[in-house]
Parts: C-alpha cells; structure tokens; sequence
C-alpha cells in the first residue's frame, strides 16, 4: 500500500500522519509557539534561552492579571512573572540546562502552554 501523508498545522508546532502498511504514525514538530482560540498566539523567544527569553502574547486585546510558570520536569514550579501589555521577560538566573514547561495563566484560566529548552 502507498504511504498516504495527512499533514495539518497545531497548536504549539504541527503534525504529520502517515500510512504504511496498515500502520499509522504520526510525528510532531514543536516550534515554542502557542495558538489561542481565534487566532490569538503566545510565543516564547530565543528558544532554546541562555540568559533570557521574552514571552509575549499576540493578540489585539490586553490580557488582565497574567503571569507565566515555568515548571521542571518532575512539575515543581521554578519560575513565575507578570505579563504587563501581553508579554514579560523570563530570566534564566539559577536554572540548570534542560527542557521546561511553561503555563500563561490569566484570570485563574490557562490560556496556553508549552516547552522551552535552557542550554
């Protein structure tokens, strides 16, 4: 059977799916950026950081009380800042190299969610 190639932009990247043989793999492809309903977009830059990395939201409304966790591997809280006019500076400070999760949170709702790496 020939391989059949589905592919579809997501949320935090894209994935692909095909079909060999009866079998479907899909794989993912993450790119730090975060979409929000109706277009809305929380990006996270550099990503990988190393000294720092700006987290912004794109959106043409002003998010209220919004602040970004970032999270370990084993979901320990490292980090947390306060987005002012939709986006906030993430500083690496302490944090060892490896991947982190991050929350954006506004009025008690996460709004989006994604990976950065430390190097």
């Amino acid at each position: 059977m020939p391989a059949t190639a589905v592919s579809s932009g997501g949320v935090a990247g894209s994935t692909s799916t095909k079909v060999l043989s009866g079998c479907t793999v899909t794989t993912y492809c993450y790119t730090g950026i975060y979409e929000i309903e109706n277009n809305k977009t929380i990006s996270i830059f550099p990503n990988p950081l190393t000294t720092s990395a700006t987290i912004k939201i794109d959106a043409p409304q002003t998010f209220a009380n919004t602040t970004a966790q970032l999270y370990d591997m084993l979901g320990n809280k490292v980090s947390e800042v306060k987005l002012q006019n939709n986006q906030a500076t993430l500083q690496r400070g302490n944090l060892p190299s490896g991947i982190y999760f991050y929350k954006v949170i506004s009025e008690n709702t996460v709004i989006g969610q994604g990976k950065v790496a430390v190097e």
